[in-house]
């Protein structure tokens, strides 16, 4: 599912929760029940799906490669069983699948009556309000627990049921970094109940803020590097789809514009058009209009190509220096209110100490993105090409589903690398290799350089030469200046 245009997985988690599939065809429109249950697969390498669609789905599973050798001779042996020969090997599962599927009909018909107490319910209402999870997670939670014991033969819901319905609601709505495994242990989820048991019936009293570990520091943005983009001006101009660059679309996607005379074997034939050519020609015979392969006509469609905002930001030591980092998130503000108003995806990367971290996906949530970045600290060595190879990876996925995708790479550093990938490898070579694979992605690559000494020793020539990105400096940035740059670097639609 994560493959799938966000508009195509919207779709069908519509159909799946509505229970009414619409079709609509050259201006008709057809709905008719559609009473089915969505399982989607997916795997996570290949890309993240946006938290809003995640929370739609009632539940996960893992599918994880068994470790066992015994199970897995196992499943050797039965599939050399049934490929041998099928009929002998569905006979012998026959009777076991039959009391399967007798007692989910017998689970059918005891659900109705199931209950479940209210101090249960409550206790759910807790866990999820301290996770903050959306209400799906409580109407999820309820039905999977009122089902296993449906299927166990109850008519009433203990706490095992809860938690093992927790077990499969829960962990892919409370993930805290993206790409991280969603996993809720037992004992955690256990621990999770008795805390809300424990806070049901009282107050709870605001805690104060944990201090910064030791050997990190924490800096706000400075607003002088804020730039005012003049909403309310842009907001009275044509509205944006989310969508900055119009290009022409194939395979039969796209919003059907306009028709054309085909060339060669039409595919995505027109028909209000081509019944207009028919008739323009005068092939009225007998009350009926007559169509011929020289009146066919071709749909000429057009999408809008998504803009993806990967932010790259350094939080390393050596950015805390002269207070460097409020004056980058400050930056960073201002590109991340460009990427509201023409409603672009922003993906935000951050490296520092060993390794980098993508600390949040793709995604239209600027209030999350804002709130990441004022919550980064800053500490620790420079690892910038662990940080290149994130933005890299990142795009590759994405390119996956959206193959029109236009990514803008925003790297705001010192440039001072002096983490490799693995140990003994030479750091400016791998910058180049990457540099250059994000060239070779077609990302559109802006350096803002932090040093306020632009003749210290750095990567960042390195960077712009094989990346051929654009460069400032930060101490010389002004807001028409990033405005101007960002502009030229995004396309805008025609």
């Amino acid at each position: 599912v994560n493959l799938l245009d966000d508009y195509v997985a919207d779709i069908l988690l519509d159909a799946a929760a509505s229970g009414v599939n619409v079709v609509e065809r050259e201006g008709v429109s057809v709905s008719h029940p559609a009473k089915f249950i969505l399982v989607g697969t997916m795997n996570p390498e290949e890309g993240e799906l946006r938290p809003q669609l995640l929370d739609r789905f009632g539940l996960q599973v893992d599918v994880e490669n068994l470790e066992d050798p015994h199970l897995r001779v196992e499943i050797v042996k039965r599939v050399e069983a049934f490929e041998a020969d099928p009929s002998t090997f569905i006979e012998k599962y026959r009777d076991s699948q039959e009391d399967l599927k007798e007692r989910i009909a017998n689970a059918m018909e005891t659900l109705p009556k199931v209950t479940m107490s209210d101090e249960l319910l409550l206790t759910v209402a807790s866990v999820c309000a301290s996770l903050k999870t959306s209400s799906r997670a409580e109407i999820a939670i309820v039905k999977a627990a009122k089902t296993i014991a449906a299927l166990d033969g109850r008519v009433s819901v203990s706490e095992q049921d809860v938690e093992e319905a927790m077990s499969l609601a829960l962990p892919h709505r409370v993930r805290r970094h993206p790409f991280e495994q969603p996993r809720l242990e037992p004992q955690q989820i256990r621990s999770l109940l008795e805390e809300a048991r424990e806070s049901i019936g009282r107050v709870e009293e605001g805690e104060s803020g944990e201090g910064q570990p030791t050997g990190e520091r924490m800096f706000e943005a400075d607003p002088s590097y804020s730039l005012d983009f003049n909403l309310s001006e842009k907001a009275r101009g044509t509205p944006r789809t989310g969508r900055r660059l119009r290009v022409k679309a194939g395979n039969g996607k796209g919003a059907y514009v306009a028709s054309t005379i085909p060339r060669g074997t039409p595919r995505d034939i027109a028909i209000d058009a081509t019944l207009r050519a028919a008739a323009a020609r005068g092939g009225w015979t007998g009350g009926m209009l007559t169509v011929k392969p020289e009146d066919l006509r071709e749909k000429v469609r057009f999408t809008r190509a998504s803009s993806l905002i990967v932010l790259v930001v350094d939080a390393s030591g050596s950015m805390a220096v002269l207070r460097r980092m409020e004056a980058a998130k400050g930056a960073a503000l201002s590109l991340l209110r460009e990427a509201y108003v023409n409603r672009d995806q922003v993906a935000f990367i951050s490296f520092r100490g060993g390794s980098a971290q993508v600390v949040l996906p793709p995604t239209s949530n600027l209030d999350l993105a804002v709130r990441l970045l004022g919550e980064l600290p800053t500490g620790g060595k420079t690892p910038l090409s662990s940080a290149l190879l994130q933005a890299v990876e990142l795009i590759r996925k994405q390119r996956l589903s959206k193959r029109e995708l236009k990514p803008i790479v925003v790297l705001i550093t010192d440039g001072r690398a002096n983490v490799p990938l693995s140990p003994g490898s030479n750091v400016r070579v791998e910058l180049e290799r990457l540099s250059r694979a994000l060239r070779e992605l077609e990302a559109s690559t802006l350096v803002v350089d932090t040093r306020p000494d632009p003749w210290k020793p750095s990567y960042i020539q390195t960077i712009v030469e094989h990346a051929q990105a654009r460069y400032v400096r930060l101490p010389d940035v002004k807001p028409e200046k990033i405005y101007s740059l960002v502009k030229d670097i995004i396309p805008s639609s025609p």
